[in-house]
């Protein structure tokens, strides 16, 4: 047996956080689990006047009639009562955001999910705090934990995409959008974030059908019409580019970025005569 040492045990280095290369191979190799949902027990005099639920429900009432602030007051009343009041936490979050108090709604939904770390729809809205902040790892993060909860979750791997594309990593976010549309076929904004992407890196070809799915799903779509028109102008396909501008134009006349292109295209065949 080993001699006891007079000195004392040394303290566990701190973790390193995730590089970003790690962060990319937790969203390729995100585990899939399902938790049993956890819910708040009420107890039998809960809803009595002055109790945790009376004040919930009271705070309820007041939102439906637009009285942001007394909601807000008994909310925290009902969290006085009942600390870990799930729901009242996500209801305080949900208005802060609403409100624009982001840095608000991040410490009222980090409640909620400490007392339900399986609850996927507020790891989502921290997500989508976090993507307001600017803060996109911590987002891709909240999103990875929403996913686990709940498998499949399109609008989580979307975000994911979309923080990719903001870290600038472009193959990667369009792994994730081609994930996102394997599962939703009918997301018209995966095709159209898949196709700016394109866009982005010179995949003109495949630009043109991503936003040409689009436009199949939602005909009446003028940003659809535009970036198509766009792309085809970039080839070189200057009566197809001029054809689906005037689409966009039709759809609205308004549309400033559609009509000055449509002009460059008309100077350009103009001055080739």
């Amino acid at each position: 047996m080993p001699e006891a040492s007079g000195d004392s045990p040394k303290a566990a280095p701190p973790k390193k956080p995730r590089s970003g290369e790690q962060l990319i191979r937790d969203v390729f190799n995100t585990p899939i689990k399902v938790f049993d949902r956890s819910v708040i027990r009420k107890s039998e005099n809960e809803s009595e006047p002055g109790s945790a639920e009376f004040f919930y429900l009271s705070a309820s009432e007041h939102l439906s009639s637009g009285r942001i602030g007394n909601a807000i007051e008994d909310l925290h009343k009902a969290i006085e009562l009942m600390p870990d009041f799930a729901d009242a936490y996500r209801d305080l979050g949900l208005i802060y955001k609403a409100t624009g108090q982001h840095k608000e709604a991040l410490a009222q939904y980090r409640e909620a999910v400490r007392i339900q770390p399986d609850d996927a729809e507020s790891r989502f809205a921290l997500g989508t705090i976090y993507d307001s902040l600017d803060s996109p790892n911590e987002a891709i993060r909240e999103y990875l934990e929403a996913i686990k909860s709940m498998p499949g979750y399109v609008e989580a791997y979307f975000c994911i995409g979309n923080d990719f594309v903001q870290k600038g990593l472009l193959d990667e976010a369009i792994w994730v959008y081609s994930k996102v549309i394997k599962m939703s076929p009918d997301f018209p904004d995966a095709y159209m974030n898949m196709g700016r992407t394109m866009q982005r890196k010179g995949a003109l070809d495949e630009a043109t059908l991503a936003f040409k799915e689009i436009i199949r799903i939602q005909p009446g779509d003028e940003r659809a019409h535009y970036e198509l028109g766009v792309t085809l102008y970039r080839q070189g396909r200057l009566f197809e580019a001029m054809s689906a501008l005037k689409e966009a134009l039709r759809i609205n006349p308004d549309h400033a970025d559609a009509r000055r292109r449509l002009q460059l295209i008309l100077d350009a065949i103009a001055g080739a005569r």
